[in-house]
């Protein structure tokens, strides 16, 4: 994760946690997500039981970027719910 990373178009802080949830079946959740928005201020935005999508932007490591041609990469586009 990079500074311009953002759930629903808002700054988020470069920091991921996925917590323990589980569906009504039981099973574990993997489409859910805990973030630090990057200003409070945003907090207003975000609506409890909405879906987000969340975008990331990483750098791939230094030994890596000649191989892979340097850059940013794109994780593909998913909605993790807030």
């Amino acid at each position: 994760m990079t500074e311009e990373s953002t759930i629903g178009g808002i700054a988020i802080k470069p920091w991921l946690s996925q917590p323990r949830s589980l569906d009504d079946e039981g099973k574990p959740r993997y489409d859910v997500f805990n973030v630090i928005l990057a200003e409070k201020i945003e907090a207003d935005a975000i609506k409890p039981g909405e879906i987000y999508p969340l975008l990331i932007d990483f750098d791939p490591p230094k030994s890596t970027e000649a191989e892979q041609g340097g850059g940013h990469r794109r994780l593909p586009r998913r909605q993790f719910r807030s």
